[in-house]
């Protein structure tokens, strides 16, 4: 376990008064490293070095910004015994006399709503030193040696050094320490118990009190500096180089944008406003700490070793797990498969590791501040953007909705009942209770509902630009993973598997081109360009969300039953799952305006104007939507414009009707002709 992992809040048993802060003094002057080999430096009194932990401090904490204090930790005794609680800064050697376990966090920290100085992610203001521990047990010699001369080593028990870089600037992009500690940990540098931003590491002049260091007589093992090289800072880029980060550092992935959200408190939303949750759940992290964490499981399942593990038969160190809160499990799950497993609940687990159910239910929280609705309501929307599940489009908060019969994909509008629950389900709402001096926690305002959708600009929510059915092209790349593509602003669904292409050849593309054609067996083309025509038909039905542009489609025939409304179901499932989305072809170029609103705002894939009675008329909307890549039009009935992609397939078809002025050069006609018998009385087998 390690020496200086994350450790449980709790009450104050420190037995320290607490101290009016002083400024930080400067560095102190350069001491040179110790010449001893690593491995061997600390075991030989000659080579400890002389540091004071008011010179550590002021060392590592060289910048600090305004507002943001550092922390320090002192216990006496065995440190896992009690609770753990951070002083801000002030008189160092008197916070943290030798004799006792003292801690400094690698970040500084905002004072919260109690006016303590807490030591949490919450408050997080920057991160100012990269720490890795454990050298000489459980990470070997010579891993660190790529990164540079440290600017301190401190053997923290026998044979266990705790290395340090100090930073030339704080990092305030929380993100990017996530990733930087995320890098290492795959580099075999530090172990996966280390990824926290709000690190305690062990400071020079310190014991170690844990009971296995400490002799009969009572002494305790005492810290040894035996590196100390405080003008030594890096840049996070300087020490990222020294480790292969590929794709790493800066996080693009769905799963890193999420963890990045978590870290990142948007400007001009306050703490007493935002609370944000720590990227990991609570229990995990302690867990990691006490040594109980053995590996993630996936799906927000983790196996962990049993709390009553003397319970088990032959203590055999198995079948337990630990569940992330979820719709089944509010605060999180517990289960061990041994035969006490039936008396065991979550709460008995929250108990013995002293985390509360508050903590439990990890989840963001925003408190209703009056005079502070504007804050509020960014903060709501800062919260729904980090689920990836809720978007902005065409002025509106939208979700995805899944069709589960047909498979098909639409864009759905968040109205106040499905936002209201969306906000309650997302965080903790609720108000500062001055008489039990808790948060009191109560539903989203609707009027905090009503001003997030009265919204005209969405500053958080990612753009949804269009859906797509099957891969597509965004430039020059092709996007061949269901999710949210960013760059594109699509949103993307189909079965992966199903379209691995194995063979480019010509040979293989001709053999495809004979399926296709087969396709089209009882249609009857009028001449070989119309066959051509239904073949772009398909094409275009395709790739339509790689397009910008794209004409519309028309089969039309001289009578009933050749089967023009056959052809266009031949070419619709090109598109995409799901059926068209079918109408008559509007009148007049109000009609126009709404039928086209109200498809291309719902991400139709397919709009099919069947059996027209007129010719295809050339109304404004129309227009548009056949040379433009976007849409801008007044919603009818509403004071709101709205901008809507147009990346959806039009498909026609009526009896001896065709595109009249501008709408010759924006509509593809195909021709069908009857060469057999049968005309209404015919049916196709398709």
């Amino acid at each position: 376990m390690s020496d200086n992992s994350k450790l449980p809040q709790g009450e104050n048993t420190n037995n320290v008064d607490p101290v009016p802060t002083t400024p930080l003094r400067p560095p102190p002057a350069f001491l040179p490293s110790s010449p001893a080999e690593d491995g061997k430096a600390g075991n030989d009194k000659s080579t400890q070095l002389k540091v004071s932990n008011a010179d550590f401090v002021a060392a590592v904490f060289h910048t600090v910004p305004d507002g943001a204090k550092p922390a320090v930790c002192s216990k006496r005794g065995d440190p896992l015994l009690g609770g753990w609680t951070a002083q801000q800064v002030g008189d160092v050697g008197r916070q943290c006399p030798p004799d006792r376990n003292n801690y400094l966090n690698t970040a500084s920290f905002v004072v919260g709503e109690s006016g303590a100085l807490e030591a949490k992610n919450d408050y997080l203001a920057a991160y100012h030193a990269v720490m890795f521990d454990d050298l000489g047990t459980k990470i070997p010699w010579g891993r660190l040696d790529e990164l540079g001369l440290p600017s301190w080593q401190i053997e923290t028990s026998p044979g266990n050094y705790q290395v340090g870089f100090i930073l030339d600037k704080p990092l305030t992009d929380l993100s990017q320490v996530q990733a930087m500690l995320k890098a290492f940990s795959r580099a075999g540098l530090s172990d996966p118990a280390s990824l926290t931003p709000n690190r305690w590491m062990r400071m020079p002049e310190a014991i170690n009190g844990k009971a296995k260091y400490t002799l009969p007589d009572g002494t305790c093992f005492q810290s040894k500096t035996v590196k100390w090289n405080p003008h030594l800072r890096y840049s996070p880029e300087q020490l990222m180089s020294k480790v292969d980060t590929a794709q790493v550092f800066i996080p693009t992935g769905r799963k890193e944008r999420r963890a990045a959200h978590s870290r990142m408190r948007p400007s001009g939303i306050s703490y007493e406003v935002l609370k944000l949750k720590p990227a990991e759940h609570p229990a995990i992290t302690v867990l990691k700490s006490l040594g109980l964490y053995k590996r993630d499981l996936g799906h927000g399942r983790h196996e962990i070793t049993c709390f009553d593990l003397d319970e088990h038969t032959d203590e055999v160190d198995s079948g337990t797990v630990f569940f992330e809160p979820s719709q089944e499990f509010p605060i999180g799950g517990f289960r061990c498969q041994h035969s006490h497993g039936d008396k065991l609940s979550i709460a008995d687990l929250y108990e013995r590791i002293n985390v509360d159910f508050d903590e439990a239910r990890h989840r963001d929280s925003i408190t209703i501040v009056p005079g502070a609705i504007d804050q509020v309501v960014k903060a709501a929307e800062y919260v729904l953007a980090g689920y990836g599940d809720i978007y902005q489009s065409s002025g509106r908060i939208v979700h995805i909705r899944h069709d589960p019969e047909t498979g098909d994909l639409s864009i759905a509008n968040a109205n106040e009942h499905s936002l209201g629950i969306d906000l309650a389900s997302k965080a903790d709402w609720g108000n500062y209770d001055g008489r039990t001096k808790k948060f009191a926690r109560r539903d989203p305002p609707e009027k905090v509902i009503k001003a997030l959708q009265g919204q005209l600009v969405y500053n958080y929510l990612p753009t949804l630009k269009g859906i797509a059915r099957q891969p597509f092209y965004h430039k020059d790349e092709l996007v061949s993973t269901s999710g949210y593509h960013e760059a594109s602003g699509i949103y993307a669904r189909f079965c992966e598997d199903e379209f691995a292409v194995l063979d480019t050849s010509r040979a293989a593309a001709e053999q495809a081109l004979e399926l296709l054609l087969g396709l089209f067996a009882e249609v009857e083309f009028a001449t070989d360009i119309d066959l051509a025509a239904a073949l772009s038909a398909m094409f275009t039905a395709t790739v339509r969300p790689s397009l910008p542009l794209a004409p519309a489609f028309l089969t039309t025939a001289p009578d009933s039953g050749i089967g023009k409304s056959y052809l266009n179901s031949i070419v619709t499932p090109f598109a995409g799952p799901g059926e068209p989305q079918r109408t008559s072809f509007p009148k007049t170029s109000e009609e126009a305006t709404k039928s086209v609103q109200s498809h291309l705002l719902t991400g139709s894939a397919v709009i099919e104007y069947d059996d027209m009675d007129c010719d295809f008329l050339p109304h404004g909307a129309l227009n548009r939507m056949l040379t433009s890549e976007h849409l801008t039009d007044r919603i009818l009935g509403v004071s709101k414009t709205v901008t809507v992609s147009t990346r959806a397939v039009v498909l026609a078809s009526g009896i001896n009707v065709g595109p009249v002025r501008d709408m010759n050069r924006r509509v593809i006609t195909i021709h069908l002709a009857r060469k057999q018998q049968g005309g209404i009385t015919r049916s196709f087998v398709g």
